[in-house]
């Protein structure tokens, strides 16, 4: 049976990621009761027009649909004019009121617009216009919402809610600010699959606004969408040349149409500006204009900073007296001498000592870090790492350009960019195409650019393969260290280095130990490993790393066992639901944060404890994470949403995650049930993270040698039009 009713929802009793349940009431408090909400989550407190279908036998309802209930407000203009607009009082208030009511706002907005009415000036003086203007200004945002709400606005909240579209809505609102539109007759006339291409809108919710509102199934816009679509799934897995037979397998599998469907309407795309297609050797790829455009402008700027006249620095006199290498020497004054240089080389060669003296000549040179160079890396966790060794200010990329992710737009008008001359930037190997375009945008007066990496690692999530494909160019000088400096953890670097070679390492007991066990055991037994060296080392020098969160060996199963072995009886502080299994947040749990808080100095793959939570009832409201980084301590107070979106447990993470990180005490998960996933530079990125001891834990059931063996086989092939126009224009430079 489905009741419509309008009242309000009062309470929370339960929630969890993407679904709660409530208290409601109704608007005339004879009809209360339990309502089970998933997917969308209404407010509290706000009146809704809503249809519940209640669960026989369990006295509850099902929220099926939720809409506000739209008044009209009333509101005393000649009481706000008067009293907040400047050279206006009563008199005139009421005078303005009774010529115009609240139609004075729009012709306001229209005289800004230079639209004069002449209406406004037989009621006010020039002055009078003046102040209302920059009151309107001031506070359009406050004035839109004391007006009525418009015919447009009612159409728009009744069919983005009913049809559970509220995220999409409220991000067309902000999109459309000050413009009083319909939504559906406007993208009926303007392609609404541009929210996607161009806004970054989630594919999902624009696809389903975009049938509702009349586009064909097979209409050309969404054939596009499609096409851009599977184009930036492929484009994670680095490459940005993607082969023309795995787009169409992937767009006909979904759209459900022909071979021959495809061929016409890509034809067609030939048109449009969101996709291209290409011959490359005798085969055609797909790549996303937008991607294409920005490989372009990054190889167009390294030329250009590679040919400003050189910085003319005095080289440190302290160098002389360092413990430098060679090679290490080499480095530090070939980068000094060039433009644009790498330097390469895996964990313990040296690179954070040669940024040391780098660092050291810039300042003695009258340079200022933070101001006319920074240092920079792409992770909070490498930032850190890297400013305690060198003992000054290292920024994340994301913090210099003020965003949150790479699909923010930075703000280049601030003068903060144009006074920077020198940039290093360490663990470029984890740097795609969409960060480092808009670093190098923002960056436009750089004249020297200094990068640090191991071409060896893992490549960045997201399209390109920067360093490994930087390296090709010939004015980019490239220094690569080879000389091991841990002479305490030279098995470790022995290990590594053979997976690098695609050998097979040793091992040495004590230091790189090899755990095999059954399955059946193996959870139990890495979670009692973990235990034992954290008791000898601490928790903060322990860390299991795997390649994946899924499945009964992942990171979510791993997390919880050793949750339940070291942090047990600690208060219960959330629960959420993650790949389909239960994870419990208690205090003191350690967790990591997965996306950016700028504004909070808290990035993507920083490491802290839980403190703190507050409770209304049986429901958590916020919860405080400690974050400590070079031995200062950072609270952040999180909602329980945003806690659900942006923390998990880390007791275990991802090689991917810890990436550009370095810890005591490694245990690194290398199994045939993982082994779509396993290939050589993930064995030697997890492998080169350990310090003192790393800890191989493979299944009995299949030998080591042969789950090595085939992950060095497995070849990860990088397409980009980044190497074919390193190809093209080093003819024109040469």
């Amino acid at each position: 049976m489905v009741q419509k009713v309008v009242g309000s929802f009062f309470k929370i009793i339960k929630s969890g990621n993407n679904w709660a349940l409530f208290n409601f009431v109704s608007q005339d408090k004879k009809f209360k009761a339990v309502v089970f909400a998933g997917t969308n989550i209404p407010s509290l407190y706000q009146e809704y027009e809503v249809e519940l279908a209640e669960n026989e036998g369990y006295r509850t309802y099902k929220l099926l649909s939720f809409v506000p209930s739209i008044k009209e407000k009333e509101i005393d203009w000649v009481d706000y004019i008067s009293k907040n607009v400047k050279g206006i009082g009563l008199v005139t208030a009421k005078k303005i009121v009774q010529a115009q009511g609240e139609k004075i706002w729009q012709n306001i907005s229209n005289f800004i617009k230079d639209e004069k009415p002449n209406e406004l000036h037989l009621l006010l003086t020039d002055a009078q216009i003046e102040h209302l203007k920059q009151h309107y200004i001031d506070k359009q945002s406050e004035i839109e919402s004391l007006l009525s709400i418009s015919e447009e606005e009612k159409s728009n909240i009744k069919f983005f809610y009913l049809n559970n579209l509220q995220k999409l809505y409220e991000f067309l609102k902000e999109k459309h600010k000050g413009n009083n539109i319909n939504y559906e007759e406007y993208y009926k006339q303007n392609n609404v699959y541009d929210l996607y291409m161009k806004d970054f809108i989630p594919f999902e919710l624009v696809d389903k606004f975009a049938l509702l509102i009349g586009y064909q199934e097979t209409c050309l816009f969404r054939f596009e969408a499609f096409v851009f679509n599977v184009i930036s799934e492929e484009e994670m897995n680095n490459s940005t040349l993607i082969p023309y037979d795995l787009v169409e397998k992937n767009v006909r599998s979904k759209l459900n149409i022909s071979h021959d469907f495809f061929t016409e309407s890509c034809n067609l795309l030939l048109n449009h500006d969101n996709v291209i297609v290409q011959k490359v050797n005798d085969k055609f790829y797909f790549s996303k204009k937008v991607t294409l455009e920005k490989e372009f402008y990054i190889l167009k700027r390294l030329h250009q900073i590679n040919n400003v006249k050189k910085l003319d620095y005095i080289t440190s006199s302290k160098i002389e007296g360092s413990s430098m290498s060679d090679e290490q020497k080499n480095a530090y004054f070939g980068s000094l001498e060039n433009n644009v240089s790498i330097i390469s080389g895996g964990p313990g060669v040296g690179k954070s000592y040669i940024i040391k003296y780098l660092n050291l000549t810039l300042k003695e040179n009258g340079l200022k870090n933070e101001k006319d160079y920074y240092i920079l890396t792409p992770t909070g966790r490498a930032s850190t790492n890297v400013s305690l060794k060198i003992d000054d200010k290292v920024r994340t990329i994301h913090s210099l350009l003020k965003i949150k992710d790479e699909n923010e737009e930075v703000d280049i008008s601030s003068d903060e960019y144009d006074k920077i001359k020198v940039l290093i930037i360490d663990e470029f190997s984890m740097v795609n195409i969409n960060i480092f375009e808009k670093l190098l945008k923002a960056c436009s007066n750089l004249e020297h650019l200094i990068i640090l990496g191991d071409v060896n690692q893992l490549p960045a999530i997201g399209p390109g393969n920067l360093l490994e494909q930087m390296i090709q160019i010939s004015f980019v000088k490239t220094y690569y260290l080879t000389k091991f400096f841990r002479s305490d953890s030279i098995d470790i670097f022995n290990f590594f280095e053979s997976v690098k070679k695609g050998e097979l390492p040793k091992f040495k007991k004590g230091i790189v130990n090899l755990y095999e066990w059954d399955k059946s055991v193996l959870v139990q037994n890495t979670t009692k490993l973990f235990k034992k060296l954290m008791q000898e080392d601490g928790i903060e020098n322990t860390i299991v790393l795997a390649p994946t969160y899924r499945g009964d060996y992942g990171l979510i199963e791993l997390n919880n066992q050793i949750q339940n072995a070291i942090n047990k009886e600690s208060q219960e502080v959330l629960k959420t639901q993650k790949q389909g299994r239960e994870i419990i947040f208690k205090l003191k749990d350690r967790v990591i944060q997965l996306e950016n808080r700028t504004q909070d100095n808290v990035y993507n793959g920083d490491i802290g404890e839980i403190v703190d939570f507050t409770k209304n009832k049986n429901t958590t409201e916020t919860i405080t994470v400690k974050f400590s980084n070079n031995g200062t301590d950072r609270f952040l107070e999180y909602t329980a949403s945003e806690f659900r979106n942006e923390v998990s447990l880390a007791y275990g993470i991802t090689v991917h995650k810890f990436q550009g990180s370095e810890i005591d005490h490694v245990i690194f998960l290398v199994l045939d049930s993982h082994i779509f996933m396993l290939n050589k530079k993930l064995i030697y990125t997890g492998a080169s993270r350990a310090k003192k001891t790393l800890n191989i834990v493979t299944s009995i059931n299949v030998p080591i040698e042969e789950t090595l063996y085939t992950s060095y086989l497995k070849k990860n092939e990088i397409l980009t039009n980044f190497q074919l126009l390193i190809l093209e224009k080093e003819k024109e430079w040469n």
